[in-house]
C-alpha cells in the first residue's frame, strides 16, 4: 500500500467502516500487543492501518509490531499516520530464523509472495517462504504465552477440485507436484496442516482464515490479479481482456469482511481449526464476473483470447462453505456490485493522483 492510497477517500471509508463494525472485538485487543509479519504486504499493512484507527478512533492502546524483510519501506509506508508509541518496526526475514525480543499477546501470519509471474518463476522459493517460514514462526511461538495466533491461508489451498459444488473446510482436490505454478497452493496447503500440527502437539492457539480472493480499495492501481486487471479496464475505458475461457469458478471477498473475519478468529477461532473466508454470493466463474461487469458499465466490453501462459490455474471450481466461520457470529456485508464499485472508486483516486503528481514533476521546458 502506498502513500496515495493512504489519501485515498475510498480506502479511508473502508477503514472507518472495519472499526465501526469490529468495534466490540477491537476494544478486546486494548492494552495488547499484535505482531503481524509481511507488515508491508497489502493485507498485513491493510491489519495494521485499521488498528492504528481504531486507536485513534476509540482512544485505546493497541501496540503493534509490524515485522518485514524491509525496514525503510515499512517506514515509508507508514509514514503519514501515528506510529511513534503505537508501532514498533522489526526488520526480520522468515526465510532465515525467525526471533523477536519483544513480547506480544497476539501474532498475524501475513508474510507470503502472491505474484503468480514469481510462482513460476521461482516454485523453490515460494515454497520455503511459505512453508519453511510458516514453520520458523511456529517453533519460535511454542515458546511465547500467546493468546492468540491467525495464520492467512488461501483458497488456493483446496487444490485442483473439478466438481463445482460449495466446498468445506475438509474438501481437497489433486496437485500437480511437477507444475511450478502449483508451488503456491501445495506450499500453502502444508502449512494449514503444519498450524494444526503444533496446535495439537504443542498447544499454540493458531486459527486458519482460508481467504477467497480478496477485492480491496487497498489494492494498488497495478495490481496484477485478474479482478484489479477487470477494474483498471472500465477506469481506462478499455476492454476486458480474458487471456484463459473464464470457465473457472473463485470465491471472493470484500476487504472490510476479510479484516471482520481475522479479527473475529483472533479472538474466537478454535485452536488448530480452519475456517473459509468467503462471500458465498461472490462465487463464480471469471467470465461470467467480466459479463456482470459489462452489464454494470455501459461501454464495457469482453474479449475472450485464450493462451497458455502457465501464470493462471487450469480450469478448477474453488466456491467456498462458509458455515463454520458464520457459526461464530460472522457473516459478510459487502456484494459484488458494491465491491468492484469500490474497487473502481478507488483505482479513479489513484489514476488522477498519479497523472497530477507526474505532472507536477515535469520539469518545464526550456525557451
Amino acid at each position: 500500500m502506498n502513500s496515495i492510497l493512504v489519501s485515498n477517500r475510498v480506502t479511508q471509508e473502508d477503514i472507518r467502516e472495519i472499526c465501526q463494525r469490529c468495534e466490540q472485538l477491537l476494544r478486546t485487543f486494548d492494552g495488547s500487543c499484535i505482531l503481524i509479519t509481511g507488515a508491508s504486504g497489502n493485507l498485513g499493512s491493510f491489519i495494521i492501518r485499521c488498528l492504528l484507527a481504531a486507536n485513534e478512533y476509540f482512544k485505546i492502546n493497541i501496540r503493534i509490531i509490524a515485522s518485514g524483510r524491509d525496514l525503510s519501506k515499512m517506514q515509508r509506508l507508514f509514514s503519514q499516520q501515528r506510529t511513534k508509541g503505537f508501532v514498533l518496526f522489526h526488520q526480520a526475514d522468515i526465510c532465515s530464523e525467525f526471533s523477536c525480543d519483544s513480547s506480544f499477546d497476539y501474532l498475524i501470519h501475513a508474510a507470503a509472495p502472491t505474484d503468480s509471474h514469481f510462482f513460476v518463476r521461482h516454485p523453490e522459493v515460494v515454497y520455503d517462504t511459505i512453508l519453511g517460514g510458516t514453520r520458523r514462526i511456529l517453533d519460535f511461538v511454542v515458546s511465547v504465552p500467546l493468546r492468540g495466533m491467525v495464520y492467512l491461508s488461501s483458497v488456493e489451498a483446496f487444490g485442483m477440485t473439478s466438481q463445482n459444488h460449495l466446498l468445506s473446510e475438509s474438501d481437497y482436490g489433486n496437485y500437480d507436484e511437477n507444475n511450478p505454478r502449483q508451488s503456491y497452493m501445495i506450499a500453502k496447503r502444508r502449512a494449514e496442516a503444519l498450524c494444526s500440527q503444533y496446535a495439537h502437539d504443542h498447544n499454540v492457539p493458531i486459527r486458519v482464515a482460508r481467504l477467497a480472493q480478496v477485492i480491496g480499495s487497498n489494492s494498488g492501481y497495478h495490481d496484477w490479479h485478474v479482478y484489479a486487471q477487470f477494474a483498471r479496464s472500465i477506469v481506462e475505458v478499455s476492454p476486458i481482456h480474458l487471456l484463459t475461457s473464464g470457465r473457472s469458478v473463485r470465491s471472493f471477498c470484500y476487504i472490510t469482511d476479510a479484516m471482520s473475519a481475522i479479527f473475529t478468529l483472533l479472538h474466537f477461532g478454535g485452536n488448530g481449526e480452519i475456517y473459509n473466508v468467503g462471500n458465498e454470493q461472490m462465487s463464480m466463474s471469471i467470465y461470467d464476473v467480466a459479463k456482470k461487469l459489462e452489464r454494470w458499465y455501459p461501454g464495457t466490453h469482453v474479449l475472450c483470447t485464450p493462451q497458455d501462459t502457465g501464470i493462471y490455474p487450469t480450469l478448477t471450481h474453488w466456491r467456498m462453505n462458509t458455515e463454520k466461520l458464520r457459526s461464530l457470529g460472522w457473516k459478510p456485508d459487502v456484494n459484488q456490485y458494491e465491491a468492484f464499485q469500490r474497487l473502481i472508486a478507488s483505482f479513479s483516486c489513484q489514476r488522477i493522483e498519479f497523472q497530477m503528481n507526474t505532472t507536477s514533476n515535469k520539469t518545464p521546458s526550456q525557451p
